[in-house]
């Protein structure tokens, strides 16, 4: 059994870790099974795909406003009453690279992790370019956006029952194929202990890797609680985790880019709050650990749509105003609620996603097993030929 997995470009963000945490599942479950990771873009164009990263993270943090509004126009467009325009800027250069990726690897099953890989294949699908291969969409935010193929994938891993509704009811894709899993993540962040009893003793601050928090807000927020410990993860953002190490603030420790599950896990285990931005795979994370979430700034395009299904829902709560952080930090009340209502929305996950790629491989393989019959032996004779099932496996 082979399989490929499509994140976008090489960058530490939602949709690559969504692959990993899928990759682990699947090799945990079926250890004989390939399983090979492909970033489409990096695949496509190393430069290209250099470039798009950098050039994306230029504009999120310099022009917030303009990348709003273009992923509102081209990512959203459909579902704010006008026609589908993304579909019409993906060159044939990435239908010919897919269909040229595909028919090389021979998958038996392929992952999309990100909308753009998902769409070429879609189209590649309704153009009748590629055979039927079965597909998988394992979404990374709270919400479906217009680039995903939807009826031309078989399979998907959606983050909750409100998208399994749209799924079915606008895109007509089956009950059976949709499997309500959350957003993918490694299997050490499922579990939680029971949270600490409040006031707050330790609150974890992600999203330094954007500037989350100017270095003024930090060193107003520490020092005004002084008996929280505060833990700043500052990603890959050098300059900004030297500054506040600069300050010596003895209730913070600083941490820069994490790369062990572990010690990530410790991290979680250990907070009582955490501060953050509604990046789909932190905040699932943050979900399944019973982590309450204050959320003080977001990216542009998809995070602030995930800000407004998380405060809906009551699983997290959103500061426009960053001194009332302070006020926030001693509503015990508000936590409490906040922990119910992350109980009740974890207990709407009808499927795990070792459920669900169990079922899946099943229909699929299941469909692949052909009878044959052993080569004649002329020392047993007629009753040497037995009929075995052989599955069909690369």
């Amino acid at each position: 059994m082979k399989i490929v997995i499509f994140p976008f470009f090489r960058f530490p963000s939602g949709h690559s870790k969504v692959a990993e945490a899928i990759e682990e599942r699947i090799l945990d479950m079926y250890p004989g099974a390939t399983v090979k990771t492909v970033d489409f873009l990096t695949y496509c164009n190393g430069l290209l795909g250099r470039f798009v990263s950098s050039f994306y993270m230029k504009m999120i943090n310099t022009t917030p406003e303009f990348y709003q509004k273009a992923y509102r126009f081209f990512i959203m467009k459909e579902q704010n009453g006008g026609k589908k325009h993304v579909r019409r800027f993906s060159p044939l250069y990435f239908e010919r690279k897919m269909r040229s990726l595909i028919e090389e690897e021979e998958p038996d099953l392929l992952v999309f992790t990100h909308s753009f890989p998902s769409s070429i294949f879609g189209r590649l699908v309704r153009k009748r370019k590629i055979s039927s291969v079965p597909a998988i969409n394992a979404y990374t935010d709270f919400f479906l956006n217009d680039v995903w193929a939807k009826s031309e994938v078989m399979y998907h891993f959606v983050p909750h029952p409100g998208v399994r509704d749209t799924l079915m009811e606008t895109y007509s894709v089956p009950e059976r194929n949709i499997f309500v899993t959350g957003i993918p993540v490694k299997k050490i962040f499922k579990s939680h202990l029971r949270r600490r009893s409040l006031p707050l003793r330790n609150v974890l601050v992600a999203g330094g890797n954007t500037g989350l928090f100017d270095i003024e807000s930090i060193a107003s927020l520490v020092n005004a609680f002084p008996d929280i410990h505060f833990t700043l993860l500052c990603g890959r953002n050098i300059e900004y985790k030297q500054r506040l190490e600069h300050f010596g603030f003895p209730n913070v420790t600083v941490k820069g880019y994490i790369e062990s599950c572990e010690e990530m896990n410790a991290l979680y285990e250990q907070a009582d709050a955490i501060l953050t931005k509604p990046g789909g795979v932190t905040i699932a994370e943050s979900l399944y650990k019973r982590i309450p979430i204050m959320i003080c700034n977001h990216l542009p395009g998809q995070e602030q749509i995930n800000l407004q299904h998380l405060t809906e829902c009551g699983v997290a709560t959103a500061i426009t105003d960053r001194n009332k952080v302070s006020e926030l930090l001693t509503d015990t009340v508000q936590f409490e609620r906040m922990i119910e209502q992350m109980d009740a929305y974890v207990g709407q996950l009808k499927s795990d996603v070792e459920g669900a790629i169990e079922q899946v491989v099943r229909r699929e393989f299941t469909k692949r097993v052909v009878p044959y019959y052993k080569p004649w032996d002329w020392q047993t004779g007629l009753k040497g030929m037995k009929k075995i099932p052989r599955q069909l496996q690369r």
